[in-house]
């Protein structure tokens, strides 16, 4: 199993995004737009919220890197920047279960 994880501070930010970006006239999020909270500006309730997600995210993390499978761990962000590197990893990883 390859396990995708994503650095959990930008996890947050960009679920904090998902949540509360606006709709364009075409129905779909404004990532480029503003957000603005229901509550805004930020309040205790938000940081609730978020304390929530990242409690949720930790937990998602803990029982993934806890279950016995073999697994390959790579980073989202490692992805992104060497594509190529994170795949011969891949690669290797998987030839390696077939010996």
């Amino acid at each position: 199993m390859v396990h995708l994880v994503r650095n959990p501070l930008d996890a947050v930010a960009s679920w904090w995004n998902f949540e509360y970006a606006p709709l364009k006239p075409s129905g779909e999020q404004d990532h480029e737009a503003k957000l603005v909270t229901p509550t805004d500006p930020f309040e205790e309730g938000d940081r609730e919220r978020l304390v929530e997600f990242a409690n949720r995210w930790k937990n998602h993390a803990l029982y993934w890197t806890q279950a016995p499978l073999r697994t390959l761990e790579v980073r989202y962000e490692d992805l992104r920047e060497e594509p190529l590197a994170v795949v011969s990893r891949r690669v290797e990883w998987e030839q390696g279960s077939q010996h």
